[in-house]
Parts: structure tokens; C-alpha cells; sequence
């Protein structure tokens, strides 16, 4: 797009509309938000043509910002038409135990900005007090250690102090409005975007440097955030919040999930597309009944969910949820999705590297059931026996496209169940990722260096492209091992 001029709109815009509209609107859709902004400039019908894809999304938080600019965004007519996806900052403003946990995250944050500099570089800002926490954040420093005399002074700093008290006012903004504000909005908002499709949550701000000088030069000026409204604008020197911590009770991990399905469910907006990729996941007692999940909820989930057709959600297992009993409410909310096409589902692995969370009948329940349009599968670090996994894939006549990712058999082998999936009637693409235990509980091929080369062989064994089950080599390979040994 570097190269594509488009003449303003005070000169002769007619020279570029022998391009049809189709070919003008495939270019803009590989342009960076920054260039779609100059093309709405250049004339109605780049106006016209770029608008949808500038305002594709919307954005909303606890934080006061973004919900304005979520609210100018969806009154305004014009615009409130263009947004496809909402999405749900649960960035975190976790307050710490003083300005020196400020500074210390601050250098922290800083040092992985500066990864690629090596020792002794000069920093040239015009402001030596940036020049100062520059040199301290490098290099990069471990998230817990003393702080020197020379970082000390830091404390005194204008670029520490503005940025400590924005950081504060922030957490007490967020706390504030997830009491009310935040549901009304959202829910005012909802309203009024009529080709609203997906609703995804964010985790994170990610930084980008505009351009090579970055490296050279040190200003920081051009050093952007992206992501929402409150992170564009945010000072790159200032911290930033946080989603290192795993879910906590009311924190906005917890908080995020329950207040967009009331909102979805109170406006009875249908969205085909759900997207919670947290790498911490949703905390698992947001489910349980006993704990989180009320009648009212559950029914507000649901009415949420029902018109989903693709879903990518994972859960954190916490050491104090009942989500094991039988007071889940997953199963129920996952029957409902009838019209169900794409599921990618996991779990995030538990503070116990040798414990796989949840068997198979706590997330789908012990009666299994079938989506008659699902076509893609993809279940991770889970636990069930192989007549359990069997007939729930079974029960799934559509499915195409299978991948299996850290499942443990409690009965059975896996070479069997292999030769079992090929008999899958519409499967076309499966995948299968290390590691994988059976009843054994060991490791498949633990240690084995052909890892790699298994799973693909066992990929094209199950898809019927080669008729060698590579476990049962594997097997008899080992075993002539040991007949020569």
C-alpha cells in the first residue's frame, strides 16, 4: 500500500475509478489502519469503500475512554453499520504496594522494549530524565530483585510520578465502572449495531515501532501501542496494565464473560461467533452453579450463545471451584448451541504439569449428544477413556477437521483408537500434537526425537493415505530392540 497513490479529493478523483469497486476494496483490505485513515480522505467513493473496514471493530473496557468512544461510535449512524466484531478488553490495573512496585514494573516493561540494543547504547531523547530510565531498564531485568541507588532516584521522576498516579486513577476508574456503567453502555451500544457477527476478548497490549529509526534514534516517538482506544493513547513509558495473573473472584477476567452474556441476552442481539482465547481462560467456577452460575445467568448464557455457529473458549482450572461436581453448567450451556459448526475448546493446564484437569463427560456430560452441522474439532488437554472419546466423535456425523492436542486415555490404547478414527465417515483434515498419553500414563513417544514425524505419519495413517499404523511399528521396532538386546 506504500506505493498506491490516490489523488484528494479537491483534484480529479475520477482518474482512479476505472478501478472497480471490487478491485479497490480487495487493495484496501491489506492497508493498515493508519493508511485507511489518509484513503477516506481522497474521495466519497474511497470514503465509502474504506469506512467498513476501518470501523470492522469496536472496542470496550471498564475503562472510561473506551466506553466513550464505544458510545460515540455506535450513536453515530454511519458508522455503528460497519462494526462486524466487538471486543473486550480485560486488561488489568492491579494496584501494588507503592511507587517502588511501580518503578520496578516500569523497568521491567521498559527492558523488553529494548531487547535488541546492545550494551553501552546512547539514548538521545530530548527529555534526560527518559534518557535516565532508558539506561535503567537496560538490559533486562528479572521481575524480582533490589533496586540500586541509581535506580532509586527514578522515584522523584516527573515521568514516574505522572505515570504512577494515571496508573492509579485508572484502577480506580476500572473498579467504578464495572459496578453499573459498564453494563448500561454495553447494552445501550448493543442496540444499535445491527451487523454485529463476533464477539472476542482481549488479553493484552501489544506495542509496535513505526519505523527502522526506532532503532537508531530513541525517541519513543515513534513507538505506538495497539488495541483499544485507551491503549492508542497511552504513554509507551507509563505501565501498562497487566494479565499475567491467572483469574481471580471479581477480578475483570472473572467479571468479562458474565457481563457480556447478560448484555447480549437483555438486547437479544445474536452473534454467530464466540472468542475467549485468554490463555488463562475463563475461571471454571463462572460455570458452576453452585458458585457463579444462577438460574438467571444461565439462562441469560444461553439465550447469548444460542445463535452461535463458532466458538473458541478455554477454561482455567482453579484449585478452589466445585466445577468437577456435578453442579457444571457447561454441558447444558454447549447442548444448546444447536446450530454449532466450528469448536475449539481447551483447558488451561493446572499448576500440576502431571494432572490433566477435566475428563471429557465434565465439559460435554456424561450423556453424549451430537451437533448435526459441526464440521471442525479441536480439543485440548483433556482426560477420558477411549470408548468415551469414540463415542462422542462418532456422534459427530459432519465432522471434516479433527485435532487432538494433550489428551490422556484412561483405558485403552491409542494405536487402537487410531485405527478406529479412519473409520470417522466425513473426516478430511486431522491433526494429532504431542503429547498424548494412554492407560499407561506415560508419555506416547516421550523422549523419542521422531515426535514429529509420528504425529504426521499418524495424521496421513488416519486420513487413509497409508494403511502402517506408526505405533504398532513403533511397538514392534522396540520390542526387536529388546529380543536383540
Amino acid at each position: 500500500m506504500a506505493d498506491l497513490q490516490i489523488l484528494p479529493a479537491e483534484q480529479d478523483s475520477r482518474t482512479h475509478l476505472h478501478f472497480p469497486n471490487e478491485v479497490l476494496l480487495l487493495i484496501f483490505g491489506y492497508s493498515r489502519k493508519e493508511e485507511l485513515k489518509k484513503i477516506r480522505r481522497a474521495s466519497k467513493t474511497c470514503n465509502g469503500l474504506a469506512t467498513p473496514l476501518l470501523f470492522d471493530n469496536i472496542y470496550i473496557s471498564p475503562h472510561q475512554k473506551d466506553l466513550e468512544v464505544f458510545t460515540n461510535i455506535s450513536q453515530s449512524p454511519h458508522l455503528s453499520r460497519s462494526i462486524r466484531r466487538l471486543i473486550y478488553d480485560t486488561s488489568t490495573f492491579t494496584v501494588g504496594s507503592g511507587k517502588e512496585w511501580y518503578v520496578k514494573q516500569v523497568l521491567q516493561q521498559t527492558s523488553y522494549l529494548l531487547w535488541n540494543f546492545g550494551r553501552g547504547h546512547e539514548f538521545k531523547n530530548a527529555d534526560e530524565q527518559i534518557n535516565d530510565l532508558l539506561r535503567a531498564a537496560h538490559p533486562l531485568k528479572p521481575p524480582e530483585y533490589e533496586m540500586r541507588h541509581t535506580e532509586r532516584k527514578l522515584l522523584s521522576y516527573r515521568i514516574i510520578n505522572r505515570g504512577y498516579e494515571a496508573y492509579l486513577t485508572k484502577a480506580k476508574e476500572q473498579r467504578e465502572n464495572e459496578k453499573g456503567e459498564l453494563v448500561a453502555r454495553l447494552c445501550m451500544g448493543l442496540e444499535r449495531l445491527p451487523n454485529l457477527q463476533t464477539v472476542s476478548f482481549e488479553y493484552e497490549w501489544a506495542s509496535q515501532v513505526r519505523n527502522p529509526k526506532f532503532s537508531v534514534e530513541t525517541t519513543l516517538t515513534p513507538l505506538f501501542l495497539e488495541g483499544s482506544p485507551l491503549s492508542r493513547s497511552f504513554h509507551p513509558l507509563y505501565l501498562r496494565p497487566t494479565s499475567a495473573e491467572p483469574p481471580k473472584y471479581l477480578s475483570p477476567l472473572f467479571i468479562a464473560f458474565p457481563t457480556v452474556m447478560r448484555a447480549l441476552a437483555l438486547t437479544r442481539k445474536e452473534i454467530t461467533r464466540l472468542e475467549y482465547a485468554h490463555p488463562h481462560g475463563i475461571a471454571d467456577y463462572v460455570f458452576d452453579s453452585k458458585a457463579t452460575m444462577n438460574t438467571a445467568l444461565l439462562q441469560h448464557t444461553i439465550d447469548a450463545l444460542r445463535h452461535v455457529r463458532h466458538l473458541n473458549i478455554g477454561l482455567h482450572a482453579m484449585d478452589t471451584s466445585d466445577f468437577k461436581s456435578a453442579h457444571s453448567t457447561m454441558p447444558e450451556i454447549l447442548r444448546s448451541m444447536a446450530n454449532l459448526e466450528g469448536l475449539e475448546i481447551n483447558v488451561n493446564e493446572s499448576d500440576r504439569d502431571d494432572l490433566i484437569p477435566y475428563s471429557l463427560s465434565e465439559i460435554f456430560g456424561r450423556t453424549p449428544f451430537t451437533w448435526s452441522n459441526l464440521s471442525t474439532l479441536y480439543i485440548q488437554y483433556f482426560a477420558c477413556s477411549q470408548t468415551e472419546l469414540l463415542s462422542f466423535l462418532r456422534l459427530q456425523y459432519n465432522l471434516s477437521d479433527l485435532h487432538l492436542e494433550g489428551i490422556e486415555l484412561g483405558d485403552g490404547k491409542w494405536a487402537d483408537t487410531f485405527d478406529d478414527l479412519r473409520h470417522l465417515p466425513s473426516l478430511k483434515s486431522f491433526a494429532v500434537t504431542y503429547p498424548l498419553r494412554d492407560d499407561g500414563g506415560v508419555d506416547l513417544w516421550d523422549g523419542d526425537e521422531r515426535g514429529c514425524e509420528i504425529e504426521t505419519a499418524l495424521e496421513k495413517y488416519v486420513l487413509k493415505g497409508s494403511e502402517e499404523n506408526p505405533l504398532r511399528k513403533k511397538s514392534v521396532s522396540e520390542n526387536e530392540t529388546d529380543s536383540d538386546g
